[in-house]
C-alpha cells in the first residue's frame, strides 16, 4: 500500500451518474481507457532503458507516489486534476533516464496512488490517459528544447507549463461531457490562488528540482544523474507528503468541528429554524462548497444531499472544485441527522409543554399558563384589565350524586361557555377543581369589569345536559382590576380569590356585599393613620373598678367600611401587612392611654391583640421595644390560641423573656373555643388566661360548674390571672363571682368605647366599673 492510503476518501457517486451515456456505455468507456492506459505503460516498459535495480526502482515509485498525494490532499481529486507536483516529478526523472522508463513508471506510481484514493480502476485509467496524454505532450518539448537550444534547467518550467495547459485543456473537455461548463466556468476556480499555485508554484518546484539534480550529479561520482533524479525525487515527494497531512489534517479539522459544534450545542436555539442552524454547522464542516436548505434533493453529480424535516440540506461544488467524497456526505448526514433529532425532540418538548400547561378535561389552559398570561397582560397591556375567580358553588354534590364523568362534562361544557363568551384575546383557564379565571382587558374601571361579568354569567350559568339530565349551573366569583404597569400582578388572582369567598361568604350570612376592601387599603389607612380602635375595660370583681382595657379594631372610615375586625386583620394578612398592623396599634393605643392617664392616672394596663407571627418578627419586636419601653404602662400581649398550633422554639424563647420582663405580659386569649387544646397550655408560656364568652353561655348546670371550677383552679395552678370574657348580665357577673372569678370583661360594664367616648366616661365616673347612663349605641 503507497502513502496515499493515508488520505483515502471515495468520491460519492449518484445513481445514476449524468455521464449523458447508459451505465453500459459508461462501463465500455472504462474498460476502453484502462486498455490505452495499460498498453501505454506497457509500450513505454518495453521501450524503455530499464536498470533492474529494485532499490533504485522503489525508491522512484514511491517518491513519485508520495507527490501524487499533495495533489489529492490540496485539490482532493480535483475534476482538472491540475495541482499536482508529480509533473515535476516526471520531468526530474526523465532526466536521469531514458523516456520509456520514466512513462512506466510515473505511470504505475500515479495507478497505485490514484487507486487508493479512486477505488475505481477505469476511473482511474482515465484520469491517468489523461495525464500521460499531457506528460508526452511536455515531454516533447523537453525534447525539442533540449535539442535546439540546450538549455537545461529553464526549459523544465517551459515544458511543465505545456504539461498544466495541455491538462488543463483535456480535462475541461472531459468535464464537458459530464455536465455542461463554460470556458469561463473552467477556469474560474484556477484564478487567482490556483493559477498561481499551478503556473508559478510547480515549474518553479521542477526547477528548483532539476538544479538539486545537477548539483547532486556533478559533485558526487556514484551517483550520477540517474540516482540523483531519484532521491530528488523521493525528497520532493516526502515534502509533498507532509504538506499534504497537514492539509488533510486542516480539512478532516474542519470536519470534525462542524459536527462537534452540531452536537455540543445542543439543544439548538429555538430564536431560529433548525434548518438555519443545521446550514450553519454545516458550513463550518464543508466551508469549501456552497451549502444551502432546499425542497428537493441533490440534482446532479456535483452536489450531495441529505435529507431533513421539510427539505433536504444540500452540499454544491464548483466545475473546478474537488468533487465531494464519502466523509463529507457523511458529514452532511450527521449534521442531518442532529437536525431532524432536534426537530423530533423541539416537537415533543411543545407538545410536553402544552400538556404541562393545558387542564386534560376542558383543554383549556391550566393555573401555570393562567399566571404566565396574567405577567404578560400586566407588562404589556395598554389599557385596564380585571382578573376573575370563578367557583362552581356545589360541584362536589354534582360528582357525588352523578358520577366523575358527569362531573367532567359539565366542568367542559362550563369551560366552553366560558370561552365562548370572551374576545379572542382575551383569557380563560381552569384553575383547578371547580375553579375557573378569566382575564377581562380593554376596561375602564372596576365596574366595567361587574357589568362584563353581568353579561358572561347568565350566558354560563343556564342548566348543563347530561345524557337525560339537566344539572344546575351555580357560580359564585371574585373580581379584581389593575390598571397597566402592575407590578404585583400575582396578587390580582389572589385578590379575587378572596373576593371570591368573602363573596360567597357574605351570601351565606344575608349580606351579599358585592365589593369588600380594596387591595392596599389597609396600608392607605395605615400611612394616613385614619384607622380608629375602640377600648373595652377590664375589670376587678373585687373592687369594681377598671383595672385595664383592650385595643380593638373598630372601621370607621370608607376604605374599610363593613368589614370586620377579623376580616381586616385576615387581610392584613393576606397582604403582607399583619406586622404593619400590629406596630399601628401599639403605637396608637399607647397614644391613647396617655390621653386616658390625663383623667385617670393610676390606670396603666393595656391589652392589645397580636398573631404568634409577630412575636417571630425582628420588625414589631424593635418597635415593641422602642415604642413601650419607658412609657410605663403595663402591656399585655394577646395571642389567639389557634395561631400557636405550631411549636417554634424561638417563639417560646421569646415568650419567656416577654413574662419575665417586668410590666410585660402574655395572655392566651379565647381559650374555650372549639378550636382549642391543652397543647398550647402546656408548650407555650403566658401568665394571663382569657376564656371565651362560649364558655359562660350555658352557666348553672353541673358540667358548666366543674368547667369553671377547673379554669379557675388551672390559672391557681400556673399562676395565670384568669380573665372572663362575655360578661353581658348580672346573672353572669353573680355566677362567676361565687365562683371565684376575680376579672371579668362584657358587656355588662362597657361595650367597646372609641378614645372620645372613654375620656368622657372616665371624666364623669372614673375608673368605676357599673355606671348608670347607658353607652351609646354608635360606640359598638
Amino acid at each position: 500500500m503507497t502513502s496515499a492510503s493515508f488520505f483515502h476518501g471515495n468520491h460519492v457517486h449518484h445513481a445514476p451518474v449524468p455521464r449523458k451515456l447508459s451505465d453500459r456505455a459508461t462501463l465500455t468507456w472504462g474498460i476502453i481507457w484502462t486498455i490505452v492506459a495499460v498498453a501505454t505503460i506497457g509500450v513505454a516498459w518495453s521501450l524503455g532503458d530499464m536498470r533492474w535495480d529494485p532499490l533504485w526502482i522503489v525508491v522512484t515509485v514511491t517518491g513519485i507516489a508520495l507527490s501524487a498525494t499533495l495533489g489529492g490532499a490540496v485539490s482532493r481529486l480535483d475534476a482538472t486534476l491540475i495541482f499536482s507536483i508529480s509533473p515535476a516529478s516526471l520531468i526530474v526523472l526523465y532526466m536521469g533516464t531514458d523516456l520509456g522508463t520514466a512513462i512506466a513508471l510515473w505511470g504505475i506510481a500515479n495507478v497505485a496512488a490514484l487507486f487508493v484514493r479512486v477505488r475505481l480502476i477505469w476511473d482511474v485509467m482515465e484520469y491517468l490517459c489523461y495525464q500521460v496524454g499531457s506528460a508526452f505532450v511536455a515531454l516533447s518539448a523537453v525534447e525539442w528544447l533540449a535539442g535546439e537550444y540546450g538549455w537545461r534547467e529553464y526549459y523544465t518550467a517551459v515544458a511543465l507549463v505545456i504539461y498544466l495547459v495541455t491538462r488543463l485543456i483535456i480535462s475541461t473537455v472531459r468535464l464537458s461531457v459530464v455536465t455542461p461548463i463554460t470556458v469561463r466556468q473552467g477556469l474560474a476556480a484556477l484564478i487567482p490562488i490556483r493559477l498561481a499555485l499551478t503556473i508559478f508554484g510547480i515549474p518553479l518546484l521542477a526547477v528548483v528540482s532539476r538544479y538539486l539534480q545537477v548539483y547532486i550529479a556533478e559533485r558526487s561520482n556514484a551517483f550520477g544523474p540517474y540516482w540523483a533524479g531519484t532521491y530528488v525525487t523521493l525528497a520532493t515527494g516526502l515534502i509533498a507528503f507532509v504538506l499534504a497531512t497537514m492539509w488533510t489534517i486542516r480539512v478532516i479539522n474542519n470536519q470534525l468541528t462542524g459536527v462537534h459544534d452540531a452536537a455540543i450545542s445542543l439543544p439548538w436555539s429555538d430564536d431560529r429554524p433548525i434548518s438555519d442552524s443545521a446550514l450553519q454547522y454545516v458550513k463550518s464542516a464543508l466551508p469549501n462548497y456552497e451549502i444551502e436548505f432546499r425542497d428537493e434533493a441533490g440534482r446532479n453529480i456535483n452536489e450531495i444531499s441529505s435529507p431533513m424535516a421539510n427539505g433536504h440540506l444540500i452540499a454544491r461544488r464548483g466545475n473546478n472544485q474537488a468533487p465531494l467524497l464519502e466523509a463529507d456526505q457523511l458529514v452532511l448526514d450527521s449534521i442531518a441527522h442532529i437536525g431532524d433529532t432536534m426537530v423530533t425532540v423541539r416537537s415533543d418538548h411543545e407538545k410536553l409543554y402544552r400538556q404541562a400547561r393545558t387542564d386534560t378535561i376542558t383543554k383549556l389552559p391550566n393555573y401555570r399558563a393562567f399566571m404566565n398570561g396574567l405577567e404578560v397582560t400586566a407588562q404589556e397591556a395598554t389599557r385596564g384589565f380585571a382578573v376573575v375567580y370563578i367557583d362552581l358553588d356545589g360541584f362536589k354534590k354534582v360528582n357525588d350524586r352523578y358520577g366523575h364523568e358527569a362531573g367532567n362534562i359539565f366542568l367542559k361544557t362550563v369551560g366552553e361557555r366560558l370561552r365562548n363568551q370572551l374576545e379572542a384575546d382575551e383569557f380563560v383557564a381552569r384553575l383547578g377543581g371547580d375553579e375557573f379565571g378569566l382575564i377581562l382587558l380593554r376596561l375602564k374601571d372596576k365596574q366595567a369589569g361587574h357589568e362584563r361579568m353581568k353579561v358572561i354569567l347568565p350566558a354560563v350559568a343556564d342548566h348543563v345536559k347530561v345524557g337525560s339530565l339537566w344539572i344546575p349551573v351555580e357560580l359564585s366569583y371574585g373580581l379584581s382590576f389593575s390598571l397597566p404597569g402592575t407590578t404585583e400582578a400575582r396578587h390580582l388572582i389572589e385578590e379575587a380569590d378572596y373576593r371570591m369567598y368573602e363573596g360567597r361568604k357574605g351570601r351565606r350570612n344575608g349580606n351579599d356585599r358585592s365589593e369588600l376592601m380594596e387591595i392596599g387599603a389597609i396600608r392607605q389607612v395605615i400611612k394616613q393613620a385614619s384607622l380608629p380602635f375602640a377600648y373595652q375595660p377590664i375589670i376587678d370583681a373585687e373592687t369594681g373598678k377598671i383595672v385595664s382595657l383592650e385595643a380593638l379594631i373598630r372601621p370607621g372610615v370608607s376604605e374599610l367600611a363593613g368589614s370586620t375586625a377579623e376580616q381586616i386583620a385576615e387581610r392584613a394578612r393576606f397582604e403582607g401587612q399583619l406586622t404593619e398592623l400590629s406596630i399601628y396599634l401599639l403605637r396608637t393605643s399607647l397614644a391613647d392611654m396617655r390621653r386616658f392617664q390625663q383623667v385617670v392616672p393610676e390606670l396603666n394596663s393595656l391589652h392589645i391583640n397580636i398573631d404568634v407571627e409577630q412575636i417571630a418578627d425582628d420588625e414589631f419586636i424593635g418597635a415593641l421595644q422602642s415604642e413601650w419601653e419607658g412609657a410605663g404602662i403595663e402591656l399585655t400581649l394577646e395571642l389567639v390560641e389557634n395561631s400557636l398550633g405550631k411549636r417554634y422554639d424561638r417563639v417560646t424563647t421569646r415568650l419567656q423573656r416577654m413574662i419575665e420582663t417586668p410590666f410585660l405580659h402574655v395572655a392566651l386569649d379565647d381559650f374555650g373555643t372549639s378550636g382549642c387544646t391543652l397543647e398550647s397550655v402546656i408548650h407555650f408560656p403566658f401568665d394571663i388566661l382569657k376564656i371565651d364568652r362560649s364558655i359562660s353561655a350555658d352557666l348553672g348546670t353541673n358540667k358548666s360548674d366543674i368547667v369553671i371550677d377547673m379554669i379557675v383552679e388551672l390559672g391557681q395552678a400556673t399562676g395565670a390571672a384568669v380573665i372572663f370574657e362575655g360578661v353581658e348580665n348580672d346573672d353572669v357577673y353573680k355566677y362567676l363571682r361565687a365562683s371565684g372569678v376575680r376579672f371579668m370583661q362584657g358587656y355588662r360594664f362597657a361595650k367597646p368605647l372609641l378614645a372620645d367616648e372613654l375620656v368622657d366616661r372616665f371624666v364623669k365616673h372614673g375608673l368605676d366599673a357599673v355606671v348608670d347612663e347607658p353607652v351609646s349605641e354608635a360606640s359598638k
